[in-house]
C-alpha cells in the first residue's frame, strides 16, 4: 500500500475507539522509509485532524516498564513549554490521588507499612490517549521479539484494557495462521510500500552531480532501478557516491551505443549498488549431482552481470568507500557487456525490419529508407555482421 493510501487508513483507525479496539501491523523491507514516513507524512498528516503521534523504539528494550517509560518521556514533549508539563503531571498527580481515595486514603496505607508509589502503568492509564497513536518501532530489535504471545497480550491490554491506539512497526508480518493471539490484539496488517518519487527526492536529488551532456532523464532511470530491487533507505544514501561516479563515466555520452541500452545499464547498475551498500548481492547458482539439473538463466544472468560489478562494488558490501576510476572501468565494462551493439547496430536492425515492406511503401518513403542507410554506411560503425545484408539491402534498393 502506498503512503497516500496508508495514511488515509490509519485516520479512519483513529475515528474508531469501540470496545474490544484492537493494534495495527505496519510492516516492510528493512530501511524501506516506514519510520521516515511516520515522523514525517503520517505526523503532518494526523497533526490536521488534531491527533498526536507518540513514536518509541523499542531497540534494546527488554522489559515492559521500559517502554511505559519511553511512552511517558515521549507524551510529555506533547507540550513545548515546561510550565504546561508541570500542569499535565500535577493534574494527573491529582487524579491519581483520587483514584486512591476511593477505596482507602494513603495514610491509613501507610499505617499498614504500604508505601505508595505511582507505577508506569497505572500512571499512564489515567492519561488521556483517545487523540494519540502510539507507534512501538523496531519491534523485531527489542528483547522480546521471538516472545509474540507475551509481547501480544501486553499490546492486547494496552488497546483493550486502556482504549489506546497503537501501532506496530516490523520488517515482517504476523503470522495469524501460527498463533491465535494474533488475531486478537490485532486488527489489520498493512504492507508499507515506498514511494520511489519521494525517496529519491529526499535521499538522492540534491546529491548528484549529473553532466550536461547527459541526454537522458537521470530521476527516471535511477527509479527504474530502484523499482527492481528490494529499496533500503539507508543503502540508497550510501551508494549515491558510487552512482554519481557512474554517471560522470564517458560511456553515458557516448553515441556509438544505444541509448536506450546506456539508460537500461545505468538503471540496473543503480539496483545492484543499492543492494551491494545493503550487503545484498547475487550469490553464485549451484550445480546439482543430477546431470539433468540446470541453473535458472536469469540467476546465472544475474550473477554473471554483477561479477563485472564486484570489483567496484565490493567495497559497499563491507561499508567502505568506493573507488572512482575503478567504478568508471567496471561499469563502462558492464554497459559494453551488456550492449554488445552499437548504435549503428540497432539502426541496421531498424532498418532491416522495415525491410520486408519495401515493396509497399511509396517513393518518398522508399527515399527516406536509402537516406538512413547512406547516412549509416558513411559512419562505418556497424559491425561486421551487418555486412552483408547491408549490401543486399543497398542493392535491393538500387534496383
Amino acid at each position: 500500500m502506498q503512503p497516500q493510501e496508508i495514511t488515509e487508513a490509519i485516520k479512519s483507525y483513529m475515528q474508531c475507539d469501540d470496545i474490544g479496539l484492537q493494534a495495527l501491523v505496519l510492516h516492510g523491507e528493512w530501511g524501506s522509509g516506514k519510520t521516515y514516513y511516520c515522523e514525517n507524512d503520517l505526523k503532518a498528516a494526523l497533526n490536521e485532524i488534531d491527533v498526536r503521534i507518540c513514536r518509541v523504539s523499542l531497540f534494546g528494550v527488554s522489559n515492559y516498564d521500559e517502554i511505559f517509560n519511553r511512552i511517558m518521556a515521549s507524551w510529555f514533549h506533547f507540550s513545548d513549554k515546561p510550565t504546561k508539563r508541570s500542569e499535565v503531571i500535577t493534574n494527573v498527580l491529582k487524579k491519581y490521588a483520587l483514584e486512591i481515595s476511593k477505596s482507602i486514603s494513603s495514610k491509613q496505607l501507610a499505617k499498614l507499612g504500604i508505601q505508595v508509589s505511582i507505577k508506569p502503568d497505572l500512571l499512564l492509564s489515567l492519561i488521556d490517549m483517545k487523540k494519540v497513536l502510539v507507534i512501538l518501532d523496531d519491534c523485531e530489535r527489542s528483547g522480546f521479539a521471538q516472545d509474540d504471545r507475551a509481547f501480544l497480550g501486553f499490546v492486547n491490554n494496552m488497546v483493550e484494557n486502556h482504549g489506546w491506539h497503537v501501532m506496530l512497526v516490523r520488517n515482517q508480518p504476523l503470522s495469524f495462521e501460527d498463533d491465535c493471539s494474533v488475531e486478537k490484539a490485532v486488527i489489520s496488517q498493512i504492507e508499507y510500500e515506498p514511494n520511489l518519487q519521494e525517496l529519491y527526492r529526499v535521499i538522492v536529488k540534491d546529491k548528484l552531480s549529473i553532466p550536461e551532456q547527459i541526454d537522458f532523464k537521470v530521476e527516471d532511470a535511477i527509479i527504474d532501478g530502484l523499482s527492481g530491487s528490494i529499496v533500503n533507505a539507508r543503502a540508497l544514501s550510501r551508494s549515491v557516491p558510487s552512482i554519481n561516479y557512474a554517471l560522470n563515466t564517458s560511456v553515458l555520452v557516448d553515441k556509438s551505443v544505444d541509448l536506450r541500452g546506456k539508460v537500461k545499464a545505468f538503471s540496473d547498475y543503480v539496483g545492484y549498488a543499492v543492494q551491494a551498500s545493503a550487503g545484498i548481492v547475487p550469490k553464485e547458482p549451484k550445480s546439482t549431482n543430477n546431470s539433468m539439473s540446470i541453473f535458472d538463466t536469469s540467476e546465472l544472468e544475474a550473477y554473471d552481470y554483477y561479477l563485472t560489478l564486484s570489483k567496484a562494488l565490493t567495497p559497499l558490501t563491507e561499508g567502505k568507500d568506493v573507488n572512482p576510476e575503478t567504478v568508471k572501468s567496471s561499469f563502462k565494462e558492464f554497459i559494453l557487456m551488456k550492449n554488445p551493439d552499437s548504435a549503428a547496430d540497432v539502426e541496421a536492425r531498424d532498418i532491416d525490419c522495415q525491410w520486408s515492406t519495401l515493396h509497399f511503401l511509396e517513393d518518398d518513403q522508399v527515399k527516406l529508407l536509402a537516406n538512413q542507410l547512406d547516412e549509416m554506411l558513411s559512419k562505418g560503425l556497424y559491425s561486421h555482421n551487418w555486412f552483408y545484408k547491408v549490401i543486399k539491402i543497398s542493392l535491393d534498393l538500387i534496383n
